[in-house]
């Protein structure tokens, strides 16, 4: 039914509300003071996997110049558990006829009369045994996987930011997200990508009473530099590192290269660009 109301956009929502967004801020960022010849998106986790769509997306390509991926230039090991591989429209259509059956409703009229708030509670009780709702190859936003669009250079020719932190997605006892940046920042060089591509790893000692090591996501605190809002102990150092991770993302947000100065004024560590001989990995850590 959606598909039949739709057919230009019979999916993807989420990600056409981004680019819709995205198309917003074109239009109207010149007027608070923003460049709109100088748009640099940012993901982290299912985040970053929006960043690699948007950059995918043809009619994104003259508008997005740059992109950094927190965490989410991932390439699972295993195809059959690769979340963010896509799968086909009728296959997502069957997924949808399954969970309005689940709802207990039989048509997409009766799906719009539920309360929103019910179908967010009992989504989360359906995915607990049922496959959860990602991206899919639509034929229109998204018609491939962005992984290989990206490690194919088949994608907007942009300056890219991405790493991963030390702890995060052990698969095998490999860390999943340093192989798959590593795998698609080497594969996009190879099919003659020639933009600078930045690449990081997040290794300092996380504190507190959990020992929690550096766990996905907790780098937000300090590419954003609010650290010293977490009720994590953290010491000068770690303040001194997010001063530090902010800067590098501020600057590559303005010009598409991480370096610069530190708030003293001083040049900070040289961040070189990756290459397939010279990963020139950026460890970030408080020491």
């Amino acid at each position: 039914e959606i598909t039949a109301e739709a057919p230009d956009a019979p999916g993807n929502f989420g990600l056409l509300d981004q680019k819709a967004g995205l198309d917003w801020v074109v239009r109207n960022i010149a007027d608070f003071g923003g460049d709109p010849d100088r748009i640099t998106i940012a993901g982290q986790s299912a985040g970053g996997a929006s960043v690699m769509a948007q950059m995918s997306y043809e009619g994104n390509f003259d508008i997005i110049k740059g992109a950094a991926i927190f965490s989410g230039l991932i390439k699972h090991p295993n195809p059959t558990e690769d979340i963010f591989a896509p799968i086909s429209l009728d296959k997502a259509e069957q997924r949808g006829v399954d969970f309005l059956d689940y709802l207990g409703v039989k048509s997409l009229a009766e799906a719009r009369e539920l309360d929103a708030f019910m179908i967010r509670d009992r989504y989360c009780e359906y995915v607990k045994d049922h496959p959860r709702f990602f991206p899919i190859n639509d034929g229109k936003f998204m018609k491939e996987y962005s992984f290989n669009q990206f490690a194919d250079n088949r994608c907007a020719h942009i300056p890219v930011m991405s790493g991963y932190t030390k702890d995060e997605f052990i698969v095998n006892g490999e860390n999943m997200v340093k192989n798959s940046v590593i795998e698609g920042f080497s594969a996009s060089q190879a099919n003659g990508n020639d933009k600078p591509l930045y690449y990081y790893q997040f290794a300092p000692s996380i504190p507190g009473w959990d020992n929690p090591g550096d766990f996905h996501s907790c780098d937000l605190w300090f590419f954003f530099d609010t650290a010293y809002k977490c009720w994590r102990p953290y010491n000068g150092a770690h303040l001194d590192l997010a001063r530090k991770m902010c800067n590098y993302f501020a600057n590559f947000i303005k010009t598409g290269d991480p370096n610069g100065k530190d708030a003293d004024g001083t040049i900070m560590p040289e961040w070189k660009p990756f290459s397939a001989d010279e990963h020139n990995e950026m460890l970030f850590t408080e020491k």
